[in-house]
């Protein structure tokens, strides 16, 4: 059984730390997406809608205690606000990402040496990127000691310090994230899925807000992050 949980937050109040939010558009189709994506592939997909912070961290938490014994791969998607530094904002309040994976880090011993993917699609800061233009099996008696922090896959919408973007037609990221592994999941595996999505959203993508001078024909970078120990195709 393979599995992958979304962590879905579009709206949310005002807080001290967020004081003027705005809805997340085009987020819905972001996770029609990834529900189809995922799906598609066999994954049972569990959707959570604007959880505050005690609710994430329970719902981590909860998940972390689960016998995963007969799951092969867990992916979550987190789409939300986010700033520097590993800041990403629930429903009340901000938290850090390192909040989720330390759980699952020390949680049931059924997760060592299984992938657990993260794609978070969510500012990292508000730095806005002009670009530049250039020309261009194993023995089953056999044990291993593993650290804690293996097998973590974690892709970013954007590098650290930068925002990241989305239309009323969803995000960069996910848009092609999606379409990527509906395309390569048969022959590549997810490193260079993320490596093909990267140059897409390099090349292919920028703003388009000629009315906004300051957020017009920006460009955005996603950023890969990993401590797998094997190859994995979705």
């Amino acid at each position: 059984m393979e599995e992958t949980f979304a962590d879905v937050n579009p709206s949310y109040p005002t807080n001290s730390s967020f004081q003027t939010p705005t809805p997340r558009k085009g987020t819905e189709k972001d996770v029609e997406s990834l529900k189809k994506t995922f799906s598609n592939l066999g994954y049972k997909v569990l959707t959570y809608h604007d959880l505050d912070h005690g609710e994430i961290l329970n719902k981590a938490l909860e998940i972390s205690r689960m016998d995963h014994t007969m799951t092969s791969c867990l992916c979550f998607a987190i789409l939300t606000h986010g700033d520097k530094g590993g800041q990403l904002f629930a429903s009340d309040r901000p938290y850090q990402f390192s909040d989720v994976t330390k759980m699952l880090e020390n949680g049931d011993k059924s997760l060592v040496n299984k992938p657990k993917l993260f794609f978070i699609q969510a500012c990292r800061g508000g730095d806005m990127d002009d670009g530049r233009t250039v020309q261009l099996d194993a023995d089953d008696d056999l044990t291993f000691h593993v650290p804690s922090h293996a097998d973590f896959f974690t892709m970013y919408s954007s590098v650290e310090g930068y925002a990241a973007f989305r239309t009323a037609l969803g995000s960069f990221l996910i848009q092609e994230l999606c379409q990527a592994i509906d395309k390569y999941h048969d022959t590549l595996d997810v490193l260079h899925i993320a490596t093909a999505v990267n140059r897409r959203v390099a090349y292919e993508y920028s703003t388009y807000t000629p009315s906004n001078k300051v957020t017009h024909n920006k460009k955005q970078m996603p950023e890969v992050r990993y401590t797998l120990t094997k190859l994995l195709k979705f």
